[in-house]
């Protein structure tokens, strides 16, 4: 799976069980529904551990710090993965 926006790219590599999201570029808010889309397909197609590598990030709005905001609180309330 990979998704591009002229700023922002998004990687998917699987390790095992977990799945590392490389986020590259700007983080805004057509990135951060990008984000949440792959998040929610990765679930869907069964992944329980998500690691987000944000190395690659060059800029971040209020919106994709507020998308990796959710993926933490998710992760923190024991839903299936973040």
């Amino acid at each position: 799976m990979e998704q591009q926006l002229p700023q922002f790219d998004l990687s998917v590599h699987h390790h095992d069980d977990l799945a590392v999201l490389d986020l590259r570029g700007e983080l805004d808010v057509d990135a951060a529904g990008h984000l949440r889309s792959a998040v929610e397909e990765l679930l869907d197609q069964g992944v329980t551990r998500l690691q987000i590598a944000a190395e690659g990030l060059t800029f971040v709005d209020s919106s994709g710090f507020k998308a990796l905001l959710d993926l933490r609180h998710r992760q923190r309330s024991g839903d299936q993965a973040a």
